[in-house]
């Protein structure tokens, strides 16, 4: 019986393939059935920060700015490139099966890479709740569940808050982006990351300006150790 169960789940998901086909979101070929999202090929061909230096260079970012202990990002971000259309389709594209699923990747390839952390929780940076009805998800937020869904990590929600709405800062520089950044963030419950060790979770790292603003509140609880990641890190 639970073989023919299985043949009977088989033969539906080949009939809804049929009619509606999954096809790869950055080459658009069909996808086999052990795939999702993106094709095997296109995964091995996305351009990751893979020497230690790479990643060495990501926590110099923050010297002197924030008391970092460990530093991520699994992929180089690029305008135009194959990263930028994953990470727009993660973040625009209504799908947050997307984002979760970036993170999966990025918590395997750091785990392949043996630089895991201890870690406790995972906070990602929040949207205003106006721009979380605009998008109707928080792609950093699905990108640390998938993370936390393959690291084991806890995800921790609700306590860092964006409470001031401003407009995209894509095309700012530093200065401006941390103008606009100051005092855009609040922590609800300090008491609750106290002796934690935290990962602070954004999807594009570009000069630091968010994390900066979100650590100015996180870093007045008495952490344990602060840590930061994204998705991908501009270059």
């Amino acid at each position: 019986m639970p073989k023919f169960k299985a043949y009977v789940v088989y033969m539906w998901k080949a009939f809804i393939n049929l009619l509606f086909p999954r096809t790869c979101i950055l080459c658009n070929t069909l996808l086999l059935p052990e795939e999702t999202v993106a094709c095997l090929a296109c995964v091995h061909t996305l351009p990751g920060l893979e020497l230690p230096a790479e990643q060495r260079a990501l926590q110099q970012t923050f010297a002197g700015r924030l008391p970092v202990q460990h530093a991520y990002a699994w992929l180089h971000f690029r305008k135009g490139s194959v990263v930028q259309q994953l990470l727009h389709e993660a973040k625009y594209g209504g799908r947050p099966e997307i984002a979760r699923w970036c993170g999966m990747h990025m918590g395997r390839r750091w785990k392949e890479q043996g630089s895991l952390p201890a870690l406790d929780l995972v906070l990602p940076v929040p949207l205003h709740p106006r721009r979380l009805k605009e998008r109707g998800f928080n792609q950093s937020e699905e990108i640390a569940r998938g993370l936390c869904s393959v690291t084991g990590w806890e995800l921790h929600t609700g306590n860092l808050v964006r409470s001031v709405y401003a407009r995209s800062n894509t095309r700012r520089n530093r200065w401006a982006r941390m103008q606009q950044m100051q005092n855009s963030f609040s922590l609800l419950q300090p008491a609750a990351l106290e002796g934690k060790h935290i990962l602070l979770l954004d999807d594009v790292l570009t000069t630091g300006a968010t994390m900066e603003a979100c650590a100015g509140q996180l870093c007045s609880a008495s952490l344990q150790s602060f840590n930061v990641a994204a998705l991908a890190r501009t270059l």
